[in-house]
Protein backbone atom coordinates (compact mmCIF):
# COMPACT_ATOMS: atom_id res chain seq x y z
CA UNK A 1 0.00 0.00 0.00
CA UNK A 2 1.60 3.37 -0.71
CA UNK A 3 2.63 5.64 2.01
CA UNK A 4 0.19 8.33 3.08
CA UNK A 5 0.92 11.63 1.52
CA UNK A 6 1.65 14.74 3.30
CA UNK A 7 2.08 17.97 2.28
CA UNK A 8 5.20 19.29 1.48
CA UNK A 9 4.53 22.79 2.51
CA UNK A 10 6.34 23.12 5.73
CA UNK A 11 4.85 24.68 8.81
CA UNK A 12 5.41 28.70 9.40
CA UNK A 13 8.48 28.36 11.72
CA UNK A 14 9.77 30.94 14.18
CA UNK A 15 13.67 31.06 15.10
CA UNK A 16 14.05 29.28 18.19
CA UNK A 17 17.09 27.95 20.14
CA UNK A 18 17.69 24.22 20.19
CA UNK A 19 16.00 23.34 23.33
CA UNK A 20 12.93 25.17 22.34
CA UNK A 21 13.03 28.84 23.97
CA UNK A 22 13.12 31.89 21.16
CA UNK A 23 15.41 35.31 21.30
CA UNK A 24 12.56 36.96 18.84
CA UNK A 25 9.64 38.53 19.17
CA UNK A 26 6.49 36.47 18.48
CA UNK A 27 5.06 37.11 15.19
CA UNK A 28 1.81 39.19 14.42
CA UNK A 29 -1.27 37.19 14.20
CA UNK A 30 -1.65 35.20 11.26
CA UNK A 31 -5.29 36.07 10.31
CA UNK A 32 -5.86 39.52 9.82
CA UNK A 33 -9.87 38.58 10.15
CA UNK A 34 -11.47 37.12 12.70
CA UNK A 35 -12.34 33.44 12.52
CA UNK A 36 -15.93 32.18 11.08
CA UNK A 37 -18.23 32.52 13.83
CA UNK A 38 -19.02 29.46 15.45
CA UNK A 39 -21.93 28.75 17.74
CA UNK A 40 -22.13 29.42 21.91
CA UNK A 41 -20.60 27.19 23.00
CA UNK A 42 -21.69 27.55 26.71
CA UNK A 43 -22.05 24.47 29.05
CA UNK A 44 -25.30 25.24 29.90
CA UNK A 45 -26.74 24.95 25.96
CA UNK A 46 -26.00 21.19 25.12
CA UNK A 47 -27.98 22.00 22.20
CA UNK A 48 -25.30 24.21 21.07
CA UNK A 49 -22.29 22.04 21.98
CA UNK A 50 -23.47 19.51 19.40
CA UNK A 51 -24.44 21.57 16.80
CA UNK A 52 -21.11 23.22 16.79
CA UNK A 53 -19.46 19.66 16.83
CA UNK A 54 -21.25 18.49 14.12
CA UNK A 55 -20.56 21.69 12.23
CA UNK A 56 -16.75 20.61 12.85
CA UNK A 57 -17.56 17.25 11.62
CA UNK A 58 -18.73 18.08 8.36
CA UNK A 59 -15.87 20.71 7.99
CA UNK A 60 -13.13 18.28 8.78
CA UNK A 61 -14.72 15.67 6.92
CA UNK A 62 -14.38 17.99 3.35
CA UNK A 63 -10.88 18.57 4.33
CA UNK A 64 -10.09 14.94 5.11
CA UNK A 65 -11.42 14.70 1.41
CA UNK A 66 -9.37 17.00 -0.63
CA UNK A 67 -5.91 15.84 -1.59
CA UNK A 68 -2.72 16.36 0.94
CA UNK A 69 -1.85 19.77 -0.73
CA UNK A 70 -5.33 20.64 -1.53
CA UNK A 71 -6.59 20.14 2.43
CA UNK A 72 -3.87 22.63 3.99
CA UNK A 73 -4.10 25.40 1.27
CA UNK A 74 -8.06 25.21 1.56
CA UNK A 75 -6.99 25.20 5.87
CA UNK A 76 -4.96 28.36 5.63
CA UNK A 77 -6.93 30.32 3.32
CA UNK A 78 -10.37 29.21 3.90
CA UNK A 79 -11.79 31.40 6.66
CA UNK A 80 -14.57 28.91 6.91
CA UNK A 81 -11.71 26.74 8.96
CA UNK A 82 -9.98 29.03 11.58
CA UNK A 83 -12.27 28.09 14.28
CA UNK A 84 -11.12 26.89 17.71
CA UNK A 85 -13.59 24.19 18.26
CA UNK A 86 -12.26 22.82 14.97
CA UNK A 87 -8.62 22.73 16.17
CA UNK A 88 -9.43 21.19 19.52
CA UNK A 89 -11.74 18.31 17.60
CA UNK A 90 -8.41 17.96 15.59
CA UNK A 91 -5.86 17.60 18.93
CA UNK A 92 -8.06 15.45 20.02
CA UNK A 93 -8.38 12.96 16.92
CA UNK A 94 -4.30 13.66 16.89
CA UNK A 95 -4.01 12.41 20.49
CA UNK A 96 -6.32 9.00 19.53
CA UNK A 97 -3.98 8.34 16.54
CA UNK A 98 -0.86 8.89 18.28
CA UNK A 99 -2.06 5.68 20.86
CA UNK A 100 -3.07 3.26 18.53
CA UNK A 101 -0.13 1.65 15.93
CA UNK A 102 -2.61 0.74 13.24
CA UNK A 103 -3.24 4.57 12.62
CA UNK A 104 -0.88 7.27 10.89
CA UNK A 105 -1.57 10.45 13.03
CA UNK A 106 0.60 12.53 10.48
CA UNK A 107 -2.37 13.92 8.00
CA UNK A 108 -4.76 14.96 11.18
CA UNK A 109 -1.59 16.46 13.08
CA UNK A 110 -0.40 17.87 9.78
CA UNK A 111 -4.00 19.36 9.66
CA UNK A 112 -4.45 20.66 12.79
CA UNK A 113 -1.17 22.23 13.26
CA UNK A 114 -2.26 24.39 10.05
CA UNK A 115 -6.02 25.41 11.14
CA UNK A 116 -4.52 26.67 15.23
CA UNK A 117 -1.92 28.39 13.68
CA UNK A 118 -4.34 30.79 11.70
CA UNK A 119 -6.39 31.58 15.14
CA UNK A 120 -6.61 35.12 16.38
CA UNK A 121 -4.53 35.77 19.28
CA UNK A 122 -6.87 36.08 22.25
CA UNK A 123 -6.12 38.51 25.60
CA UNK A 124 -6.46 34.90 27.53
CA UNK A 125 -4.23 33.59 25.40
CA UNK A 126 -6.09 30.44 24.75
CA UNK A 127 -5.09 30.28 21.03
CA UNK A 128 -1.49 30.71 21.30
CA UNK A 129 -1.70 27.16 23.85
CA UNK A 130 -4.30 25.63 21.15
CA UNK A 131 -1.61 26.22 18.40
CA UNK A 132 1.84 24.98 21.15
CA UNK A 133 -0.52 21.58 21.37
CA UNK A 134 -1.20 21.38 18.26
CA UNK A 135 2.62 21.50 16.83
CA UNK A 136 3.74 19.21 19.40
CA UNK A 137 1.09 16.45 18.33
CA UNK A 138 2.50 17.49 15.15
CA UNK A 139 6.12 16.95 15.85
CA UNK A 140 5.44 13.33 18.16
CA UNK A 141 3.06 12.24 14.91
CA UNK A 142 6.99 13.14 12.78
CA UNK A 143 8.73 11.34 15.74
CA UNK A 144 6.95 8.16 15.28
CA UNK A 145 7.01 8.16 11.81
CA UNK A 146 11.58 8.61 12.58
CA UNK A 147 11.23 11.82 10.45
CA UNK A 148 13.45 14.07 12.49
CA UNK A 149 13.99 16.90 10.48
CA UNK A 150 9.99 17.84 10.30
CA UNK A 151 9.71 16.59 14.29
CA UNK A 152 12.69 19.58 14.77
CA UNK A 153 10.51 22.13 12.58
CA UNK A 154 7.22 21.10 14.40
CA UNK A 155 9.21 21.86 17.65
CA UNK A 156 10.99 25.23 16.53
CA UNK A 157 7.24 26.32 15.42
CA UNK A 158 5.97 26.08 18.76
CA UNK A 159 7.94 28.90 19.80
CA UNK A 160 5.95 31.33 17.75
CA UNK A 161 3.29 30.86 21.08
CA UNK A 162 5.24 31.50 23.51
CA UNK A 163 3.71 34.58 25.55
CA UNK A 164 6.20 37.63 26.52
CA UNK A 165 6.92 37.73 29.19
CA UNK A 166 6.75 34.38 31.06
CA UNK A 167 8.83 32.70 33.48
CA UNK A 168 7.45 28.83 33.45
CA UNK A 169 5.26 28.94 29.78
CA UNK A 170 3.54 26.24 28.95
CA UNK A 171 4.86 26.31 25.08
CA UNK A 172 8.08 26.47 26.18
CA UNK A 173 7.38 23.31 28.16
CA UNK A 174 5.94 21.61 25.29
CA UNK A 175 8.78 22.42 22.96
CA UNK A 176 11.34 21.25 25.52
CA UNK A 177 9.74 17.90 26.32
CA UNK A 178 9.27 17.90 21.88
CA UNK A 179 13.06 18.46 21.63
CA UNK A 180 14.20 16.06 24.44
CA UNK A 181 12.17 13.25 22.71
CA UNK A 182 14.05 14.02 19.61
CA UNK A 183 17.59 13.79 21.15
CA UNK A 184 16.55 10.70 22.75
CA UNK A 185 15.41 9.08 19.60
CA UNK A 186 18.93 10.82 17.78
CA UNK A 187 20.86 8.88 20.68
CA UNK A 188 21.98 12.73 22.19
CA UNK A 189 21.58 11.31 25.81
CA UNK A 190 22.70 14.34 27.68
CA UNK A 191 21.09 16.84 25.66
CA UNK A 192 18.07 15.15 26.00
CA UNK A 193 18.51 14.81 29.89
CA UNK A 194 19.48 18.44 30.12
CA UNK A 195 15.54 19.27 28.32
CA UNK A 196 13.47 16.69 30.02
CA UNK A 197 15.20 18.33 33.28
CA UNK A 198 13.83 21.63 32.00
CA UNK A 199 10.70 20.80 31.23
CA UNK A 200 9.99 18.70 34.64
CA UNK A 201 11.20 22.16 36.11
CA UNK A 202 8.98 24.09 33.68
CA UNK A 203 5.47 22.19 34.59
CA UNK A 204 6.37 22.02 38.39
CA UNK A 205 6.57 26.12 38.47
CA UNK A 206 3.35 25.94 36.82
CA UNK A 207 2.12 23.56 39.55
CA UNK A 208 0.94 20.82 37.20
CA UNK A 209 1.92 17.49 39.03
CA UNK A 210 1.02 15.20 36.12
CA UNK A 211 2.56 16.46 33.85
CA UNK A 212 5.90 17.12 35.62
CA UNK A 213 5.51 13.32 36.73
CA UNK A 214 5.89 12.26 32.91
CA UNK A 215 8.73 14.53 32.53
CA UNK A 216 10.48 12.72 35.71
CA UNK A 217 9.36 9.44 34.32
CA UNK A 218 11.12 10.03 30.75
CA UNK A 219 14.08 11.57 32.79
CA UNK A 220 14.55 8.40 35.18
CA UNK A 221 14.38 6.06 32.20
CA UNK A 222 17.19 8.06 30.01
CA UNK A 223 19.42 8.53 32.92
CA UNK A 224 18.35 4.09 33.02
CA UNK A 225 19.36 3.13 29.53
CA UNK A 226 22.22 5.46 29.86
CA UNK A 227 23.69 3.37 32.56
CA UNK A 228 23.92 6.50 34.90
CA UNK A 229 21.66 4.54 37.75
CA UNK A 230 22.42 6.40 41.09
CA UNK A 231 21.12 9.47 38.99
CA UNK A 232 18.18 7.95 37.81
CA UNK A 233 16.59 7.02 41.35
CA UNK A 234 15.82 10.35 42.02
CA UNK A 235 13.49 11.28 38.69
CA UNK A 236 11.59 8.05 39.13
CA UNK A 237 10.88 8.61 42.77
CA UNK A 238 9.80 11.91 41.84
CA UNK A 239 7.55 10.71 38.99
CA UNK A 240 5.96 8.20 41.57
CA UNK A 241 5.05 10.64 44.12
CA UNK A 242 3.00 12.96 41.35
CA UNK A 243 0.12 10.67 40.18
CA UNK A 244 -2.17 8.12 41.35
CA UNK A 245 -0.79 4.64 40.47
CA UNK A 246 -4.37 3.50 39.46
CA UNK A 247 -4.48 5.82 36.86
CA UNK A 248 -1.74 4.59 35.16
CA UNK A 249 -0.61 1.18 36.87
CA UNK A 250 0.84 0.10 33.73
CA UNK A 251 3.24 2.50 33.92
CA UNK A 252 3.53 2.63 37.79
CA UNK A 253 4.64 -1.06 37.60
CA UNK A 254 7.41 -0.62 34.98
CA UNK A 255 9.09 2.25 36.84
CA UNK A 256 8.49 0.07 40.16
CA UNK A 257 10.29 -2.79 38.43
CA UNK A 258 13.31 0.04 36.94
CA UNK A 259 13.51 1.06 40.51
CA UNK A 260 13.63 -2.73 41.53
CA UNK A 261 16.87 -3.40 39.33
CA UNK A 262 18.22 -0.51 39.97
CA UNK A 263 18.38 -1.36 43.63
CA UNK A 264 19.94 -4.85 42.79
CA UNK A 265 22.47 -3.56 41.24
CA UNK A 266 23.39 -1.27 43.93
CA UNK A 267 23.51 -4.12 46.21
CA UNK A 268 20.00 -2.97 48.41
CA UNK A 269 17.98 -6.57 48.20
CA UNK A 270 15.65 -5.48 50.76
CA UNK A 271 14.51 -1.67 48.82
CA UNK A 272 14.62 -4.12 45.84
CA UNK A 273 12.30 -6.23 46.96
CA UNK A 274 9.88 -3.89 48.42
CA UNK A 275 9.83 -1.95 44.96
CA UNK A 276 8.69 -5.71 42.97
CA UNK A 277 6.58 -6.41 44.96
CA UNK A 278 4.51 -3.00 44.88
CA UNK A 279 4.80 -3.65 41.37
CA UNK A 280 3.12 -7.08 41.06
CA UNK A 281 0.54 -5.35 43.64
CA UNK A 282 -0.41 -3.53 40.28
CA UNK A 283 -0.15 -6.36 38.08
CA UNK A 284 -3.70 -6.93 38.27
CA UNK A 285 -4.87 -3.03 37.55
CA UNK A 286 -3.64 -3.79 33.77
CA UNK A 287 -3.85 -7.32 32.99
CA UNK A 288 -3.14 -7.62 29.11
CA UNK A 289 -1.01 -10.55 27.21
CA UNK A 290 1.48 -8.16 25.91
CA UNK A 291 1.73 -6.07 29.19
CA UNK A 292 2.73 -9.89 31.10
CA UNK A 293 4.92 -10.19 28.44
CA UNK A 294 7.17 -7.01 29.19
CA UNK A 295 6.88 -7.36 32.67
CA UNK A 296 8.16 -10.50 32.84
CA UNK A 297 11.18 -9.58 30.55
CA UNK A 298 11.87 -6.73 33.63
CA UNK A 299 12.04 -9.58 35.83
CA UNK A 300 14.69 -11.55 34.22
CA UNK A 301 17.05 -8.35 33.97
CA UNK A 302 15.93 -7.87 37.67
CA UNK A 303 17.23 -11.74 37.78
CA UNK A 304 20.26 -11.53 36.02
CA UNK A 305 21.19 -8.00 38.32
CA UNK A 306 20.70 -10.31 41.30
CA UNK A 307 23.37 -13.26 39.86
CA UNK A 308 20.19 -15.77 39.53
CA UNK A 309 21.15 -16.37 35.55
CA UNK A 310 18.91 -19.70 35.91
CA UNK A 311 16.02 -17.73 36.40
CA UNK A 312 16.50 -14.92 34.00
CA UNK A 313 17.35 -17.41 31.33
CA UNK A 314 13.82 -19.17 31.81
CA UNK A 315 11.81 -15.99 31.68
CA UNK A 316 14.04 -15.20 28.96
CA UNK A 317 13.55 -17.53 26.88
CA UNK A 318 9.54 -17.87 27.35
CA UNK A 319 9.84 -13.61 26.49
CA UNK A 320 11.76 -14.75 23.56
CA UNK A 321 9.67 -17.41 22.00
CA UNK A 322 6.35 -15.01 22.75
CA UNK A 323 8.21 -12.29 20.53
CA UNK A 324 9.40 -14.73 17.83
CA UNK A 325 6.22 -15.58 17.25
CA UNK A 326 3.91 -12.66 17.67
CA UNK A 327 6.24 -9.27 18.45
CA UNK A 328 8.57 -7.42 15.84
CA UNK A 329 11.72 -8.03 14.74
CA UNK A 330 13.24 -5.21 16.93
CA UNK A 331 11.36 -7.13 19.95
CA UNK A 332 12.83 -10.16 19.38
CA UNK A 333 16.26 -9.41 18.75
CA UNK A 334 16.41 -7.02 21.68
CA UNK A 335 15.53 -10.19 23.37
CA UNK A 336 17.98 -12.43 21.93
CA UNK A 337 21.07 -10.34 22.33
CA UNK A 338 20.10 -10.24 25.88
CA UNK A 339 19.67 -13.72 26.50
CA UNK A 340 22.44 -14.41 24.69
CA UNK A 341 24.49 -12.56 27.13
CA UNK A 342 23.41 -14.60 29.70
CA UNK A 343 24.16 -17.77 28.17
CA UNK A 344 27.62 -16.86 27.03
CA UNK A 345 28.29 -15.98 30.86
CA UNK A 346 27.04 -19.63 31.84
CA UNK A 347 29.36 -20.79 28.57
CA UNK A 348 26.42 -22.58 27.05
CA UNK A 349 27.89 -21.38 23.31
CA UNK A 350 25.76 -23.62 21.58
CA UNK A 351 22.69 -22.39 22.80
CA UNK A 352 23.71 -18.83 22.03
CA UNK A 353 24.55 -19.62 18.49
CA UNK A 354 20.55 -21.54 17.60
CA UNK A 355 19.65 -17.60 18.81
CA UNK A 356 20.69 -16.33 15.38
CA UNK A 357 19.40 -19.32 13.58
CA UNK A 358 15.67 -18.81 15.63
CA UNK A 359 15.98 -15.22 14.62
CA UNK A 360 16.39 -15.54 10.74
CA UNK A 361 13.79 -18.44 10.53
CA UNK A 362 10.99 -16.30 12.38
CA UNK A 363 11.66 -13.31 10.20
CA UNK A 364 12.46 -14.01 6.67
CA UNK A 365 14.18 -12.45 5.16
CA UNK A 366 14.21 -9.12 7.20
CA UNK A 367 15.81 -10.55 9.80
CA UNK A 368 18.88 -13.27 7.62
CA UNK A 369 21.20 -9.51 8.02
CA UNK A 370 20.45 -9.43 12.13
CA UNK A 371 21.41 -12.66 12.49
CA UNK A 372 25.04 -13.11 11.72
CA UNK A 373 25.28 -9.67 14.34
CA UNK A 374 24.39 -12.43 17.15
CA UNK A 375 26.46 -15.12 15.88
CA UNK A 376 29.31 -12.29 15.82
CA UNK A 377 28.46 -11.43 19.35
CA UNK A 378 28.40 -14.90 20.35
CA UNK A 379 32.05 -15.20 18.57
CA UNK A 380 33.22 -12.49 20.09
CA UNK A 381 32.05 -13.27 23.65
CA UNK A 382 34.37 -16.36 23.56
CA UNK A 383 37.66 -14.85 21.81
CA UNK A 384 37.27 -10.88 23.38
CA UNK A 385 35.46 -11.39 26.15
CA UNK A 386 36.02 -7.69 27.22
CA UNK A 387 34.72 -6.39 24.44
CA UNK A 388 31.79 -8.12 24.07
CA UNK A 389 29.18 -6.05 26.62
CA UNK A 390 30.34 -2.78 24.78
CA UNK A 391 29.86 -4.68 21.18
CA UNK A 392 26.39 -5.72 23.02
CA UNK A 393 25.28 -2.03 24.12
CA UNK A 394 26.00 -1.02 20.39
CA UNK A 395 23.82 -3.63 18.93
CA UNK A 396 21.08 -3.29 21.10
CA UNK A 397 21.08 0.81 20.38
CA UNK A 398 21.23 0.01 16.19
CA UNK A 399 18.30 -2.60 17.08
CA UNK A 400 16.13 0.58 18.26
CA UNK A 401 16.51 2.17 15.08
CA UNK A 402 14.30 3.22 12.34
CA UNK A 403 15.58 0.26 9.78
CA UNK A 404 14.66 -2.46 11.57
CA UNK A 405 11.49 -0.33 13.28
CA UNK A 406 9.55 -0.81 9.92
CA UNK A 407 10.72 -4.65 9.18
CA UNK A 408 8.07 -7.14 9.04
CA UNK A 409 5.44 -7.18 12.16
CA UNK A 410 4.57 -4.87 14.24
CA UNK A 411 5.65 -3.79 17.69
CA UNK A 412 3.71 -5.68 20.18
CA UNK A 413 4.56 -4.14 23.19
CA UNK A 414 3.65 -0.51 24.20
CA UNK A 415 6.93 1.66 24.58
CA UNK A 416 6.89 3.25 27.92
CA UNK A 417 6.88 6.47 26.06
CA UNK A 418 3.37 5.76 24.55
CA UNK A 419 2.64 5.42 28.41
CA UNK A 420 4.02 8.77 29.46
CA UNK A 421 3.04 10.20 26.62
CA UNK A 422 -0.43 9.62 28.07
CA UNK A 423 0.38 10.54 31.64
CA UNK A 424 1.28 13.39 30.11
CA UNK A 425 -1.99 14.54 28.18
CA UNK A 426 -4.03 13.29 30.92
CA UNK A 427 -5.62 10.34 30.26
CA UNK A 428 -6.02 7.36 31.82
CA UNK A 429 -4.62 3.86 30.55
CA UNK A 430 -7.99 2.67 29.09
CA UNK A 431 -9.23 6.02 28.15
CA UNK A 432 -10.06 7.05 24.76
CA UNK A 433 -9.31 11.02 23.83
CA UNK A 434 -12.07 11.07 21.93
CA UNK A 435 -14.43 8.58 23.71
CA UNK A 436 -17.82 8.55 23.10
CA UNK A 437 -17.51 12.05 20.91
CA UNK A 438 -15.59 10.06 18.55
CA UNK A 439 -18.50 9.89 15.45
CA UNK A 440 -19.68 13.50 16.36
Amino acid sequence: MPSPRHSARSPVSAPARRDGANDGAAPPDRATEGPAPARDTGLGDAGAILATAREDGELLRQLMAMPALERIEAALDDLRFHRPTLARMLALQAESALGDPACDPRPVAELGAAIAGTLARDPGGEAQRTAAWAYWLLGKAMLRAFQWRLANDAFQSISAFIPRPSLASEAEAFACLGFAQLHEDLGHEQQAGALLLRAAYLHAKRGDDRREAACQAQLGLQLHRSGDLESALRPLRAALRRFDPAFAPSLTARLRLTLAGIETVLGRADAAREELLQARALYPLAPSPAEEIERSWSEARIAVAAGENDQAEALLERVRRELLDRGSLAEAAQCSCEQLLILVESRRFDAAGQLAVDLARAFPPAGEPWAPELAALARLAVEEPGACYPASYALRRRLRGPEIAHSGRPALLVPTRVLADRLFCGYGELEDPIGAAGDL
